[in-house]
């Protein structure tokens, strides 16, 4: 991916900030209702990583499916040292789908996923970690400015909501997919719960708060925020705004003290 020639400076010996932010805005499918504030999170959120070399992707024609994997798989050869970072940011619907009678699986739903495929067309959230695990960093987080509830930013076909509707643990038992080692993985909401786009805010909620947390929010008072530290400032703030309907959500593998900065 081409860098601005006002970004370019030798990084032959130096450690290299990459982030892709990718926003869905509309769909091939009108059965996912579109979705306004997705390119404008993508900007919010690519305007507060100071120093990271922004790859944005907010045109709908860039949003499939295979244009989405493919710019993930194309970060295994953009960074190629461990100390490199990568933030992956995706604003957009979250939905459920089945690889099996009782395997339940989240999936990141793209300009051209199917809500009867959901299997088939959509982007599965183990696809995109999959991708981020060949890259040899070991500073690595995903941002998921969506849900996987049914509501808000989600929605599930008929026959998984009936299937989820007549289990006794309802929505409260999240998939599990693989992590690879210093993967940071945020959520814009818990398990069942909505991720909501707000009209006074102008924006998806967790994104706007993670970003003002981005921006400002040092809790150490060392000189630099974490993507931990960014989220803590999110998390409670999210809560209250929402009246207690999203609690966003963190997952961590990692070894000592946050090194995403």
């Amino acid at each position: 991916v081409p860098v601005p020639e006002d970004r370019v400076t030798d990084r032959s010996h130096s450690a290299r900030k990459v982030a892709l932010a990718g926003g869905v805005p509309g769909f091939e499918d009108t059965r996912w209702p579109a979705l306004r504030f997705t390119t404008s999170d993508v900007e919010t959120m690519a305007s507060a990583l100071s120093g990271f070399e922004v790859i944005r992707q907010v045109r709908s024609e860039d949003t499939t499916r295979a244009a989405v994997l493919d710019a993930l798989n194309r970060l295994s050869s953009d960074l190629t040292r461990t100390e490199d970072t990568l933030l992956v940011y995706l604003s957009t619907h979250g939905t459920l789908g089945r690889a099996g009678a009782a395997d339940v699986r989240r999936f990141i739903v793209t300009s051209d996923t199917r809500k009867d495929l959901v299997e088939q067309t959509g982007l599965g959230v183990s696809e995109v970690l999959a991708a981020m695990g060949k890259v040899r960093s070991r500073r690595k987080a995903l941002v998921l400015a969506l849900c996987h509830s049914g509501q808000g930013k989600s929605a599930l076909n008929d026959e998984l909501t009936r299937a989820l509707a007549g289990r006794k643990s309802g929505f409260f038992l999240a998939p599990v997919e693989d992590v690879s080692s210093a993967m940071v993985v945020l959520s814009a909401a818990s398990w069942g719960e909505p991720a909501i786009e707000d009209d006074v805010l102008g924006g998806d909620v967790y994104t706007h708060y993670l970003v003002e947390g981005i921006q400002a929010n040092d809790l150490d008072r060392d000189g630099a925020v974490t993507i931990t530290e960014a989220h803590e400032f999110a998390l409670e703030r999210v809560y209250y705004h929402t009246k207690g309907v999203q609690r966003p959500s963190i997952e961590m593998l990692m070894q000592g003290t946050d090194p995403i900065v």
